[in-house]
């Protein structure tokens, strides 16, 4: 053994240490060590990165980081709501709001039930005959519902006040005079709204007995609407038979 310049000893020649020892200069080297050890520990720390994204696992294969292909995902549109229509000429469908009023017929054809809607402007008017009522001409072979709907005004619509019709004379009866018509509601024919307007059941014939039909000729109503002391509107309708023979034009 000899004795090294720090005061240990040193190993022979030819002979292997038997221990390391990690030898710390000695006075003010010692700070300047411990900055070494730090900086390794950090640039160690930098490559490594043992820690991750938090809540980032990464993804479990391949397949996630690959783009899907067209058409793979198909979004549903949400579906868009459809408006429905009034349903026409239907049991209580009969009339649906409107600045328009109408005159609605219902008749039967050759065993069809058609349905007639025809636009009429009611106005004022001193009786039923007065020449001013506005008219509309129906020809039909059996009329079994006559009506109206009526049209709302700029203040929306009022409620109806009470209905009146006349069967008026024909012009060539001297002896005939106008009858007022008791008005039996067609129930199955009623709009679900009172205040739209009403369809009502031909008028009885004279001792009370049913008919099959409105009878043809000219009728009146007076339509009173928002209280019984409002004004009513007056139109008329004329009710013909079609002509059995092919007429020569």
């Amino acid at each position: 053994m000899m004795t090294g310049p720090a005061g240990g000893t040193e190993p022979s020649e030819g002979t292997e240490p038997t221990e390391g020892r990690l030898v710390v200069p000695r006075g003010g080297n010692r700070g300047l060590l411990v900055a070494v050890v730090v900086v390794v520990a950090v640039v160690v720390l930098a490559v490594l990165k043992p820690w991750g994204a938090p809540g980032d696992s990464g993804p479990a294969d391949d397949t996630e980081l690959a783009p899907s292909a067209p058409g793979d995902a198909r979004v549903s549109p949400a579906p868009s709501p459809k408006a429905t229509p009034p349903r026409l000429g239907v049991p209580g469908g009969q009339c649906f709001p409107s600045t328009d009023w109408r005159v609605y017929a219902f008749e039967v054809d050759d065993a069809h039930r058609l349905q007639h809607w025809l636009i009429i402007e009611p106005g004022a008017a001193a009786g039923p005959r007065d020449p001013s009522i506005p008219v509309v001409r129906v020809v039909t072979d059996r009329l079994l519902g006559l009506g109206f709907c009526v049209g709302s005004g700029p203040d929306g619509l009022p409620p109806l006040a009470g209905v009146r019709a006349w069967a008026l004379a024909p012009a060539t009866a001297s002896s005939s005079r106008d009858v007022q018509v008791d008005l039996v509601p067609l129930a199955a024919y009623m709009p679900h709204d009172p205040d739209l307007g009403a369809t009502y059941l031909p008028p009885a014939a004279s001792g009370g007995a049913a008919t099959q039909g409105w009878p043809p000729g000219r009728y009146v109503f007076a339509v009173g609407q928002g209280n019984a002391e409002g004004d009513e509107r007056w139109f008329g309708v004329e009710i013909a038979t079609p002509p059995r023979e092919p007429t020569t034009p």
